[in-house]
């Protein structure tokens, strides 16, 4: 329908008129007035210099600028080749996690900047800011959670991302969720739309919420560009898309990651390099649908039955407490053993 009358349709045509009556009918407060007062907005993209390279990323509320304070701090290293010994590697992925459990707390600055100012987000994007935060960062030692801040989220498991360049050097990165698996679990049984649940993401990000504000996001749709190379990049899987993307787009004369990102641009074999381990850092919690478990303690296990030269010892997360839904009060009803794997590593991303 939207192909054949455009988008029209949707905002003031019938399929709005048929989404607001199931909406209103399922106890939502959607009106059409809502969705003809909507408007796409469209902005110029910021971008900071990494190097050769230049990093293109979407403005608030989007998470591009965790991204770019990322890999901000990460430059300030000055890594001139890979790290081969153990120590050097131990050492750029300490650095690394760190920054991470930083960009994690300053996510509290990334709002609708047509409700509130941005120019805090435009702050995490400068050279300045990231050598404040990487001053901040101990190569040997980590830090109690508060020394970060008391900020955490909770896992979207609804988002999806595409990435497009064509032969004219035209790129495109998108993201798009609807949040949570199923989003609300609301179906509109007139037009088939899955409903999202995507003002939870207001849930510890935000005081008061206004009539049209868009919620904060960790999404960072982000093309990565230098005189002769482009990289178009992004992800899902919410508080861990920045730095996801962070890792794939540090370019080669900052971080380890340089004969890859070169070898898939310039041959598009990805093969191997989508193999390399992801890190997810729990920032003090692990997340498991929509409860944020606290007071954990890691318990060890050997797997069964793992191809040679593979390690079977693993190590896992056992909650002692939770905080159970969105802007829930805490509960101690969950004194169970969580996210119990039962895979061998070479099969899964390796967790930190």
């Amino acid at each position: 329908m939207i192909a054949n009358e455009g988008p029209d349709v949707f905002y003031n045509g019938t399929i709005a008129k048929n989404l607001t009556s199931d909406i209103q009918d399922a106890g939502g407060n959607l009106t059409r007035e809502d969705l003809e007062l909507y408007e796409a907005k469209v902005t110029d993209a910021w971008n900071i210099s990494l190097g050769e390279y230049k990093l293109y990323f979407p403005p608030p509320p989007s998470g591009g600028a965790i991204l770019s304070l990322i890999l901000n701090i990460m430059k300030g290293y000055k890594m001139e080749s890979e790290p081969k010994t153990t120590d050097e590697k131990i050492l750029f992925y300490h650095r690394y996690i760190e920054a991470l459990k930083f960009a994690n707390e300053l996510k509290t600055n990334i709002s609708d900047p047509n409700f509130s100012s941005d120019e805090m987000a435009k702050n995490l994007t400068v050279d300045s800011f990231a050598n404040h935060i990487r001053s901040l960062i101990s190569s040997d030692k980590t830090h109690d959670p508060q020394y970060y801040g008391k900020n955490s989220y909770l896992d979207s498991i609804g988002t999806t991302h595409v990435s497009v360049l064509a032969e004219d050097g035209s790129a495109v990165s998108v993201t798009s969720s609807i949040n949570d698996e199923f989003g609300s679990n609301v179906l509109s049984p007139s037009t088939g739309i899955i409903l999202n649940n995507q003002l939870s993401d207001f849930c510890g990000r935000a005081d008061n919420i206004f009539h049209g504000e868009r919620p904060p996001s960790n999404m960072a749709p982000s093309v990565l560009k230098s005189p002769s190379k482009t990289l178009v990049i992004g992800g899902s899987g919410a508080e861990t898309i920045p730095p996801a993307v962070a890792s794939a787009s540090q370019p080669d004369e900052l971080t380890i990651e340089e004969q890859e990102i070169l070898e898939v641009i310039d041959d598009g074999d990805t093969e191997d390099w989508v193999k390399d381990p992801v890190i997810k850092i729990p920032f003090s919690n692990v997340y498991q649908h929509v409860c944020t478990y606290r007071d954990l303690y890691y318990k060890t296990f050997e797997l069964p039955a793992c191809p040679p030269g593979v390690d079977p010892i693993v190590t896992y997360p056992v909650a002692l407490s939770c905080h159970c839904g969105r802007c829930a009060m805490d509960t101690s009803d969950c004194t169970f053993e969580s996210l119990q794997p039962d895979f061998c590593m070479n099969d899964i991303p390796f967790y930190y």
